[in-house]
């Protein structure tokens, strides 16, 4: 997926180089990664009417953007399916946790994938599978 932002908003993604792709290119800060992020306004100190402003100007390819509850969210096509089997025990467990934080289970299942991946990866590592998928 790939992000791109005025380059004058390129500052509140210095945080995300450690993960993602980021580079200035002309007049835009553009933003290339595998998963999706959010961007919340209060921690980026900007006040409501610029946030706004900002999620209409992010353009996104390969995914989509949405606003919800003062955050913007960017998200990647999630066109392919991955099985897995869990007991019954597993399963309740997960439904309650993801109930517990407001989550469907899939999305649960996918938050808790993606946090591994991202604590045992490499930003190479990510950039590499956005390659390979693209092949």
């Amino acid at each position: 997926m790939k992000v791109q932002v005025p380059k004058q908003y390129g500052p509140l993604f210095e945080a995300f180089k450690r993960v993602f792709a980021v580079k200035t290119i002309g007049e835009f800060t553009e933003i290339e990664t595998a998963i999706g992020f959010e961007l919340i306004r209060e921690q980026t100190g900007m006040q409501r009417r610029e946030f706004k402003k900002l999620f209409r100007l992010i353009q996104v390819s390969e995914g989509k953007k949405r606003w919800k509850h003062e955050k913007i969210i960017v998200e990647p096509k999630r066109d392919k399916l991955l099985f897995i089997r869990l007991s019954n025990e597993e399963r309740k467990l997960v439904k309650a946790l993801a109930k517990k934080r407001g989550e469907s289970p899939a999305e649960y299942g996918r938050n808790a994938i993606l946090e591994k991946v991202l604590n045992e990866s490499t930003k190479e590592d990510l950039e590499n599978s956005s390659k390979e998928e693209k092949t």
